[in-house]
Order: C-alpha cells, then structure tokens, then sequence
C-alpha cells in the first residue's frame, strides 16, 4: 500500500532464512529496519554498521543512503497504528511524493 516490493514477496515461507548475499543479489532501492529487535532498543544502534557490512556498498539502497529505521511497535503490532507506519514506509520509499521521512 506504500508503494513498495519486499525483495522477498517470493520466499516460500513465511519466516525465511535469509543470508547477506541474497540481499546483495536482489539489490533493494529502499531498507528498512526496525528499531527495536527481540527486545532490544536500538539493536543496531545506527544504521553505521549495517552499511558497512561486507559486499553491501554495492547495494542501491545503501550508495544512496536511502536506510531507514522505524518503530517497531508501528509495523509488528496489529492496531490502527498501522496507518501510522503506512504513511511513514510511503515516505521512505517515495520522499519525493510525500517528501523526508
């Protein structure tokens, strides 16, 4: 509804395992993480370390620094928040519609 493809929309299960090199070879535009993960805020602290990542300087997303984090609780809890995290991955992925995140 954001206007975005998950790289994976393909995947055969719901939950698959996904190695670095998948995500270099599908090339994303756009990567969002959440900002919390199994309980921990700020799992990746900032978004330093996932851009430094070996082989990922090749990736679109991460040459144009289109990284973005999001609160977890918007995109992992069913509740009318969801409109909220809608509205914030459209403009991620579409900045210049709906302008900066």
């Amino acid at each position: 509804m954001a206007g975005g493809t998950n790289i994976f929309h393909d995947a055969t299960s719901d939950y698959p395992n996904i190695s670095y090199e998948e995500v270099v070879e599908k090339n994303p535009d756009v990567m969002v993480f959440p900002d919390e993960y199994m309980g921990v805020e700020h799992y990746f602290e900032n978004i330093d370390p996932v851009k430094d990542r070996p082989g990922w300087d090749i990736i679109s997303a991460v040459q144009n620094d289109r990284i973005y984090e999001i609160n977890s609780d918007l995109i992992s809890r069913a509740s009318p928040r969801l409109a909220e995290a809608l509205e914030i991955l459209a403009k991620m992925i579409h900045p210049e519609i709906f302008g900066q995140p």
